[in-house]
Formats: structure tokens, C-alpha cells, sequence
């Protein structure tokens, strides 16, 4: 499959889901942070360590104070090595989150990630070398990328790093046990 042909087929699947991909689509045949939920593939041999099946990346329970609010929340997927991911599963409402964005980085600034979410309105850039994987809106359906093709990740290709943002337009309740707004993205180690 050349990747005019993939292209073509990613535009006919996302059916109105934004699919932003500014990373280089890699078309090739055939110990886990605490920060990220990972979800182990089952299989019969012993695991040296485990194989994720996706990265869970949700705000955690953040409570926007004003319309329009922006917030941030990442993680580092480096120590999972290079994986690809094959698919985007939005975990929201568009009654909450008026849209998110998913980007991939070098390097996050700061402690930001040790804060657990920060305000990002103001703070946009606070990723290096930022690239825009995957944007939702509008309770958009999962998006899956045709088969053979994937997007690579990890360290070794400078995205170390997952920042979700989500864009808040109305405030939540104080009284409200917050938001959970995020993707679930589904990773392989092989494309």
C-alpha cells in the first residue's frame, strides 16, 4: 500500500472526526510509567515486560471555573519504547469538552507534568517540538487507521511525550467530582 492510497483510505474512515497528522506515517509490512493506565495483550508465554494495548491519557477530574477554559494534562511514554498507534478512542462528551487535541513532544517544560493538569491557555507552547496527532469534537466516533499503517512513537523518534488538551466551554460544578475528558489510544510495538 503506497501512501497516496493510505491517505485516501484514512480520509474515507474519520467521516467527520478531525484527523490531524503531522507526524510521517510509517506504512512498513507486516516496565510501564505509573502516570499512564496500560492495558496488557494476553497471551501464553511469560511476559518480560508488559506489551500495551493502549495508553489511557484523561484529565484528572479537573473543574473548569470559567467558559472557555483551556487545560493540560500529559504524560511520558518513553520508557514503552518505539509503538505505534492504530487508533484514537474519544472518552467525552461534547456537553463538557467543547474539542480536544492530542500532541506528541520532545520535552514538556518545567514540572508541569508533576502538577497532574495545568492552565494552557496561556501556556500552549510548553511542549517542544510539539506535533498534532489527533483533534475531537463534537462527539466525533473513534477513529482507526487503515490496516498496515501506523503512527510511530517513542523516544527514539523525539515524541516522548503525550499532551492532552481539552477546551472547557462552560464551567463545572465545584460540587461536581470534575472531569475525566481524554483518549484512549490504542498502541501496538509493531505496526
Amino acid at each position: 500500500m503506497d501512501i497516496q492510497n493510505a491517505l485516501q483510505n484514512i480520509h474515507r474512515q474519520i467521516r467527520g472526526t478531525l484527523l490531524l497528522m503531522m507526524l510521517v506515517l510509517i506504512i512498513v509490512p507486516g516496565t510501564t510509567p505509573s502516570a499512564i493506565s496500560m492495558h496488557p495483550t494476553m497471551n501464553d508465554e511469560p511476559a518480560t515486560s508488559p506489551t500495551p494495548t493502549y495508553i489511557s491519557l484523561r484529565m484528572p477530574r479537573v473543574r473548569p471555573s470559567k467558559a472557555d477554559d483551556y487545560f493540560c494534562t500529559g504524560t511520558d511514554i518513553g520508557p514503552l519504547g518505539t509503538q505505534y498507534i492504530h487508533k484514537f478512542e474519544p472518552m467525552s462528551n461534547a456537553s463538557i469538552a467543547h474539542h480536544m487535541l492530542l500532541f506528541a513532544c520532545d520535552a514538556v517544560e518545567g514540572n508541569l507534568l508533576e502538577k497532574g493538569y495545568w492552565d494552557c491557555s496561556h501556556h500552549y507552547f510548553s511542549c517542544k517540538n510539539m506535533r498534532t496527532l489527533y483533534a475531537w469534537a463534537k462527539n466525533a466516533d473513534s477513529t482507526a487507521l487503515p490496516q498496515d499503517v501506523g503512527i510511530r512513537i517513542g523516544r527514539q523518534w523525539k515524541l516522548q511525550y503525550l499532551v492532552l488538551q481539552v477546551h472547557y466551554k462552560h464551567p463545572i460544578s465545584p460540587e461536581s467530582e470534575g472531569d475525566e475528558s481524554g483518549f484512549r489510544i490504542h498502541v501496538a510495538q509493531e505496526e
